[in-house]
């Protein structure tokens, strides 16, 4: 989980793909917090994991704060 915090004061990165990546609710938890005081993050693919209510949860409520992110789909290259 400490990758994923890190992202919380990353100012450089704009896209992450994470899909597959045998995520849980922890880590849906963290990325929730992560986006909580990230604002450069436009995209976001968590898809094809098991993040659970919780995660869901965290996830749904950081992006509602998170005007900047404009898909918590995938990442456009």
């Amino acid at each position: 989980m400490l990758v994923i915090g890190a992202f919380g004061s990353n100012r450089r990165v704009l896209c992450v793909e994470m899909a597959n990546a045998a995520l849980g609710e922890a880590e849906g938890v963290e990325w929730g917090r992560a986006l909580a005081s990230n604002s450069t993050l436009t995209a976001l693919n968590l898809g094809y994991n098991m993040i659970g209510t919780p995660g869901r949860q965290a996830l749904e409520a950081a992006q509602e704060a998170h005007p900047g992110l404009v898909s918590a789909v995938g990442c456009r290259m």
